[in-house]
């Protein structure tokens, strides 16, 4: 869902109609109401999985993950996990509304 509605901090990527493209989304794949009421936490969760996976692959010093650290992609997961947690409650709303 992050990279399909998209799901992003990145002014460039945000959608308008994210709430709605949210409901599409979990419309398709056919979701219920309590597959519903755990992905919306889970967004964030996976958002930030991936920054702290960055983190770790880069202070590790494993490629391709560390020159992703160094171009600025663990920034981008961190805005996006922090993002997507803002906005938890409208999301959860046009998917259980």
């Amino acid at each position: 869902m992050h990279g399909f509605v998209p799901l992003s901090a990145n002014p460039r990527w945000q959608r308008h109609d994210a709430d709605t493209r949210v409901r599409v989304f979990a419309d398709a794949y056919g979701l219920d109401e309590p597959q519903r009421r755990e992905l919306v936490p889970m967004l964030a969760r996976r958002t930030r999985a991936m920054y702290h996976f960055l983190a770790r692959q880069a202070r590790a010093g494993v490629q391709p993950w560390t020159g992703m650290w160094d171009t600025g992609h663990g920034d981008a997961w961190q805005a996006d996990a922090d993002y997507t947690h803002a906005h938890e409650a409208a999301w959860a709303g046009a998917l259980l509304g």
